[in-house]
């Protein structure tokens, strides 16, 4: 068991070696915009222009949705990865190289399709290959590996020359490539394939034995399952009860991260602190320690997330979040409307630091552990997907809402906005969606065949416990076929 864990945790952090530059490439927009719009550039750039760094790469994503959507299917979870990391690595080179603010425009808007490609693929990848008692701790690598990123753009970004932080990307790129070209493919995407005998290894890989014959049987059954509701592309996604309901619950969980502002505050954390007038400590070492302690923050997450479950660290995590929304949102109406807070400079700063740990232990990872195990394998390529251009265009709303609001009203009045609607939308998590933790991604599939939403969180996972034992009495032969659950 211990060897076999071990060679999970070895895959995994192969897979999520793309997952750093992920964080690079969002974080990229925080020190360069400063860098663009001030007279040391070698690219000059206006405000609007230098935000369109941050359009781009997001126009990209949007693009590539569809595409993910086919190929994750097409070619598999492991060639998926290999294609997002020569992507990536091309346009980090060209960003390295040019001299023109459109090519730098074009190259954002590829690195948006590698990213989409990638942040689809890892979760599945590692969602397929891991054994259910330590999927959640494998998953959040994903999010620990984007910290890493943001906090090394955070640390070089502003420090050293402009074609330092793109060619150290393209370097890891290039390891991700050759290491990760040894890794397996997941079991789940062979059978689907009907490679039955390269699933077997690949499993036996994995599982560091020869006898996964049990595991194996148990795979291909959710594949039948799965294939049995097939209706056709992303009909399905809406048509189809289970997956209509993980799309919801996927969808609920994305929206109260989007309320939490984290993007907002990750690319724009330079000016927001300026314009707070915090003179304690510099808003570029603010941006550093604020990388740090998302990554503790992930890491204690990634041990927790298995342990306590998913719900109860999301709700915790949002609550605080929300008065850190809060608390931040109060100065910067009074510092906007000239009260004396020289008293209290310090709550911009230490807000934002305290924001960093509560919001990565839950807000931060669990959506991302929940994509990766809530559609079942046929489906999760599209499913992801679609979350993901929902990710991404609600995203481009926030941004347009945040820029709106700024100058409408001020920087402060968002804050207030969003930190009421992440209580909000977390208290209905907290009631109305399932525990997946614990449970294989079959079981997780025949829980969501309940119609989830019009029962308390209580009588769902009730409901589910009875499904199983009914699944593994079908599975041992003691029932017949007319007790086989629809």
């Amino acid at each position: 068991m211990a060897r076999a864990k071990n060679i999970q945790f070895v895959v995994s952090i192969a897979a999520t070696i793309i997952s750093i530059t992920d964080g690079m490439t969002v974080a990229w927009s925080a020190p360069m915009i400063p860098y663009f719009i001030s007279e040391n550039s070698h690219i000059q750039m206006t405000q609007d222009q230098a935000e369109w760094i941050e359009t781009c790469f997001l126009i990209g994503v949007i693009i590539a949705i569809p595409i993910t959507a086919y190929l994750t299917n097409k070619l598999g979870r492991k060639k998926c990865l290999l294609l997002a990391a020569t992507v990536l690595m091309l346009c980090w080179i060209a960003i390295g190289c040019v001299y023109k603010k459109e090519y730098i425009y074009v190259a954002r808007v590829f690195m948006g399709m590698g990213t989409n490609l990638g942040f689809v693929s890892v979760p599945v990848y590692i969602g397929e290959i891991a054994q259910k008692e330590i999927r959640g701790f494998l998953t959040s690598f994903m999010q620990i590996m984007v910290i890493i990123g943001i906090l090394l753009m955070y640390c070089i970004g502003p420090f050293t020359s402009f074609s330092t932080p793109p060619f150290l990307a393209a370097g890891l790129l290039m390891s991700k490539l050759v290491i990760f070209s040894f890794m397996p493919d997941t079991p789940y995407i062979l059978c689907m394939k009907n490679d039955v005998n390269q699933a077997r290894k690949s499993l036996q890989k994995l599982r560091g034995k020869e006898d996964v014959e049990e595991e194996l049987h148990e795979i291909m059954e959710a594949i039948n399952n799965d294939m049995r509701d097939k209706k056709g592309a992303f009909k399905e996604l809406f048509v189809v009860n289970r997956y209509r309901n993980a799309s919801i619950i996927v969808l609920v969980f994305d929206f109260t991260k989007l309320c939490s502002c984290f993007e907002v505050v990750l690319m724009n954390m330079h000016q927001m602190l300026e314009q707070a007038g915090s003179v304690y400590i510099k808003p570029s070492s603010v941006a550093i320690i604020f990388a740090a302690l998302l990554l503790i923050s992930s890491l204690i997450s990634s041990v927790t997330i298995d342990k306590f479950g998913r719900k109860i660290i999301f709700f915790v995590s949002s609550m605080l979040t929300a008065l850190c929304l809060l608390l931040l949102g109060i100065f910067l109406n009074l510092n906007q409307k000239g009260y004396n807070v020289q008293a209290i400079n310090w709550i911009p700063a230490v807000s934002v630091m305290v924001y960093a740990v509560v919001f990565k232990l839950g807000m931060g990872t669990v959506p991302f552990v929940i994509l990766g195990e809530i559609y079942s394998t046929r489906i999760k390529g599209r499913g992801i997907a679609f979350c993901n251009g929902f990710h991404t265009l609600t995203s481009l709303g926030v941004f347009q809402v945040y820029f709106m609001l700024r100058r409408a009203y001020g920087i402060y009045i968002h804050f207030y906005i969003f930190s009421f609607l992440t209580v909000f939308t977390a208290v209905i998590i907290m009631y109305f969606v399932p525990e997946t933790r614990g449970k294989s991604l079959e079981e997780i599939q025949q829980l969501l065949k309940e119609n989830v939403f019009f029962k308390t969180s209580k009588k769902i996972d009730s409901d589910c416990e009875n499904n199983i034992k009914l699944i593994t009495r079908r599975n041992s032969g003691f029932i017949d076929k007319k007790e086989r659950l629809k």
